[in-house]
């Protein structure tokens, strides 16, 4: 059986690296911005660079690493990708370029919404950040973005995050909805096989059990000899003596929990069927 928390901190190595990756394409597009508007490409953007390229490595070579870890990666990346467009706009308001600012933050916010990073809560945090350190960059450090941009941001790209906000839960729901689908399914199908075993098993026993019954009676009217009845008890019995092998060596492949060893087979029998039709009510 998988392990949960194994299966979520590969769940999120692989969402940091898919993250990584596209994340990388946005750099390219972020120099080109630059070199048409002739401007500096400076410290940050080789930082931004060398941050994508070390989170995509890291989760790589650490396809389990450890979900807290993958957020902080997301986090760093996504900080070291929006800064430079952060600078970018603060240069081009100064020198009242035309130019789309904030570029990079809307495209991270559709990147955001669409891919949904796992764990969850790290596309809220990406999010975040796009949907707050524009106007706190306008409003406390670059006020001349407001009239550059023809009074347009950064509210253009606020809104940009909200609808981001909205779809990025949209599609969470819709993930969670499915995986809850699924384990429903799962659990159904594994109750009904165990019913299936369990009547396979009351028939495979239901006709020696009838055979003892008559011998046990022929013994007290002492109709059959001592010789007789062993012969009938050993072919009466054969049919459990195969059910038994079946079973042993099913025994071997399954590791009972500590829980069902302090329980006696009756109590597990009615514990199963007891989830069984507590399913079946669920599902009426």
């Amino acid at each position: 059986m998988n392990n949960p928390l194994a299966l979520d901190n590969q769940l999120a190595a692989r969402s940091t690296r898919y993250f990584a990756v596209v994340t990388l394409c946005l750099l390219p597009l972020a120099l080109i911005v630059r070199i048409n508007a002739k401007l500096p490409i400076t410290w940050l953007w080789y930082l931004a660079l060398i941050a994508v390229t070390f989170s995509f490595f890291v989760t790589s070579k650490l396809p389990r690493l450890k979900a807290k870890y993958c957020v902080i990666l997301n986090a760093f990346m996504a900080l070291c990708v929006l800064m430079p467009s952060s600078q970018t706009a603060t240069i081009a308001a100064q020198k009242n370029l035309p130019i789309s600012y904030f570029g990079t933050y809307k495209v991270m916010a559709v990147i955001v919404a669409l891919l949904a990073p796992f764990p969850h809560y790290a596309g809220y945090i990406l999010l975040s950040f796009c949907l707050l350190i524009p106007p706190i960059q306008v409003l406390l450090f670059s006020p001349e973005i407001i009239h550059a941009s023809g009074h347009y941001e950064p509210w253009i790209t606020m809104c940009y995050a909200l609808v981001a906000f909205l779809v990025l839960h949209h599609r969470i729901s819709t993930l969670k909805l499915h995986a809850n689908l699924i384990e429903s399914q799962t659990k159904e199908k594994s109750l009904r096989d165990f019913a299936e075993v369990a009547m396979a098993l009351r028939d495979l026993t239901n006709t020696p059990l009838q055979s003892l019954d008559l011998l046990t009676d022929l013994l007290r009217e002492e109709k059959i000899s001592q010789k007789q009845a062993s012969e009938l008890l050993s072919r009466t019995t054969y049919r459990l003596r195969d059910l038994m092998q079946v079973l042993s060596e099913q025994q071997k492949k399954i590791a009972r929990q500590q829980v069902q060893e302090s329980m006696n087979s009756m109590d597990i029998i009615r514990q199963a069927f007891g989830s069984i039709n507590n399913y079946g009510k669920k599902d009426d």
